[in-house]
């Protein structure tokens, strides 16, 4: 606090009541400042707010897609590997079937890690 304003308070507790023009003047610029700079904490604290909002939105996208991305890459994995896509020749007393996992897969992971990218 200066020192004008230190004076004034002073007075004020010590009873007295009359001020001259330049004090009065001084009181109003200092009441103005002040309200002047509560309007700037006010934006300051309203921008703090909302960019805090997007940063919380940001983070939850960011683990979101980081989540999605190790999905697709589990099924990339599933579909790339050579031990899945070997086949075996299987007889029954009817018929054969050829089976390897990714034959077997007929495509389930590739479309739940589809559907997963649609929510």
């Amino acid at each position: 606090m200066d020192e004008r304003l230190e004076r004034i308070r002073n007075d004020i507790n010590n009873g007295w009541t009359e001020f001259d023009d330049s004090d009065l003047q001084y009181l109003i610029q200092q009441a103005e400042k002040a309200q002047e700079l509560e309007e700037v904490v006010n934006k300051a604290e309203n921008h703090l707010l909302r960019n805090g909002k997007e940063i919380m939105k940001l983070t939850n996208d960011i683990a979101e897609l980081k989540y999605r991305n190790q999905l697709d890459k589990e099924t990339l994995r599933f579909y790339a590997s050579e031990e899945n896509n070997h086949y075996k020749i299987s007889f029954t007393v009817r018929e054969w079937e050829m089976l390897s996992p990714v034959f077997k897969d007929s495509g389930e992971k590739a479309r739940q890690a589809l559907e997963g990218d649609k929510q």
